[in-house]
């Protein structure tokens, strides 16, 4: 049996331009380390390779935005190869009532024991109906002209069980990624993480350094950006990964990029850090207006705590990165200049790496917001859900902007251009 596995858009993504995102390279090498000799998986870097790999089964990953692009793709290969087709990733998670005609299934959340439980009847059957998905936790599909959506599958309670993902990468390969967790407990209302992921669960430290020595000495990686936003929540397990990579020297080989929570920092993690070989801090500071960003993230966080880390890591020559986001519920023009004046007081201490419009996305308590307040289109084109304020792609025309009550948008959009002037900004090409 031959199984493509395909992430539809992934190179427009700039971080995962080299490299495929590593929740197909979970799922791959879980099916690999269950099926082994028995199917022949691919993970496919274009879409004509689906066609010259002649797949039994097509698995597709795909985001909001590019969910249009997995639609395309799957009613193709239902033409040329009429084959199933089985959908996961973040939209189908948050939205498995948007199932496509196109798509036989769709994978909700955490795919891969559900991916391994509809390959089996794949193999069993040779077909799927409804009384062999009738009882497959996780998954939602077509049945006499409606979705269905099939109870959710648990999470994995013991992640460390999981393979090392399949990585399409090199030697002395820069920038490998790298996962230390899955799931958040925070609940930023533009992030549907906990409900594609669920509650935190960490990787214990020996596997990370195991991954990490692994990623050394195969593929004598460069440099490694560890992706997880709480790889520092848990400090007991951070500093005796700290401690292990200083140990073993593996930072006089290697350097690493992490993300980081700002209400996380101390000075003596900061310290760690640096030590174990970070080079690079991000992370994610939204506004500087204190009162916004409680509605954003909740009252555990505040704009000094962004301030700490941002100084911190100027001492200890951390680089530090950090995106802004602009028009949330609420949000005023007192609010936007607070912002414009924390960018500009910390120039040459911090980068900002992301000037984006404030996005409802399904499975975020924003999404829920716009529902409510009767905000959002009734035909929506997922393709124009662009955030980025400086991809030439971005069109006011087409935004769902959400604050309409404080700023009307021509007021917003000017504030936006004059913000692009203030902070030297210059459009992506």
């Amino acid at each position: 049996m031959k199984i493509s596995i395909f992430t539809v858009g992934y190179k427009s993504d700039e971080i995962w331009k080299h490299q495929f995102p590593l929740g197909v390279g979970y799922l791959s090498a879980h099916l690999k380390k269950v099926f082994q000799d028995e199917v022949d998986i691919r993970m496919m870097a274009k879409e004509e390779e689906i066609y010259e790999h002649h797949p039994d089964l097509l698995m597709l990953s795909s985001t909001t935005q590019v969910i249009d692009i997995a639609e395309r793709i799957a009613q193709k290969v239902k033409e040329k190869l009429s084959i199933p087709v089985i959908l996961g990733g973040t939209h189908i998670s948050a939205a498995p009532q948007t199932l496509m005609d196109s798509v036989d299934i769709g994978v909700m959340c955490e795919g891969e024991f559900i991916a391994e439980n509809l390959v089996r009847i794949y193999m069993n059957d040779g077909e799927y109906r409804h009384d062999n998905l009738t009882g497959v936790k996780g998954i939602c599909y077509h049945h006499i002209n409606q979705i269905l959506v099939n109870e959710k599958q648990p999470y994995i309670k013991d992640i460390d069980a999981l393979s090392f993902p399949d990585r399409n990468i090199g030697k002395k390969a820069r920038n490998v990624y790298l996962y230390t967790s899955r799931g958040c407990p925070y609940k930023c209302i533009f992030c549907a993480s906990q409900n594609m992921w669920g509650n935190v669960r960490f990787h214990s430290a020996e596997r990370v350094i195991s991954e990490i020595e692994f990623l050394v000495d195969e593929y004598q990686a460069q440099s490694i950006l560890i992706l997880d936003d709480l790889f520092f929540a848990n400090k007991k397990r951070f500093y005796a990964i700290a401690e292990a990579v200083v140990n073993r020297k593996i930072n006089e080989k290697i350097k690493f990029e992490a993300f980081i929570r700002s209400n996380l920092v101390s000075e003596e993690l900061i310290k760690k850090a640096k030590g174990m070989g970070i080079n690079t801090l991000k992370f994610g500071a939204e506004t500087g207006s204190d009162s916004l960003l409680k509605k954003l993230k909740g009252d555990l966080i505040s704009v000094k705590d962004h301030q700490k880390l941002i100084d911190l890591c100027s001492k200890y020559h951390i680089e530090c990165y950090a995106p802004f986001i602009f028009g949330t519920p609420g949000e005023t023009k007192a609010d936007i200049l607070m912002t414009r004046d924390f960018i500009l007081k910390n120039k040459g201490q911090l980068t900002v790496h992301g000037f984006y419009h404030m996005t409802p996305y399904p499975g975020t308590s924003l999404w829920q917001y716009a529902q409510e307040q009767m905000l959002l289109p009734d035909k929506i084109d997922w393709k124009d859900m662009t955030m980025d304020f400086l991809n030439d792609k971005f069109d006011w025309d087409k935004i769902i902007y959400l604050n309409e009550k404080c700023i009307p948008l021509y007021e917003f959009k000017e504030m936006i251009d004059q913000l692009k002037i203030d902070l030297e900004f210059r459009s992506k090409e």
